[in-house]
């Protein structure tokens, strides 16, 4: 399961509230013309890698601001 708060996507394994993952997105301006996004940080509690939650992470570009 995820949950997006403003520019942060959380990860919880299913039927739990137990935080195993987050990805934090930053925006900018880039030449003063357009806004870009990007994953400024993604991570994964030591006891959670290796299964691919990574990969699984939705990245929904269109809850950034335009």
């Amino acid at each position: 399961m995820y949950s997006i708060k403003g520019n942060c996507i959380q990860a919880y394994p299913p039927l739990s509230s137990e935080l195993v993952g987050v990805i934090v997105s930053k925006q900018s301006m880039h030449r003063d013309a357009a806004n870009r996004g990007y994953i400024a940080m993604l991570s994964v509690h030591k006891n959670w890698r290796k299964r691919g939650i990574g990969e699984r992470v939705p990245l929904p570009l269109n809850t950034m601001s335009h």
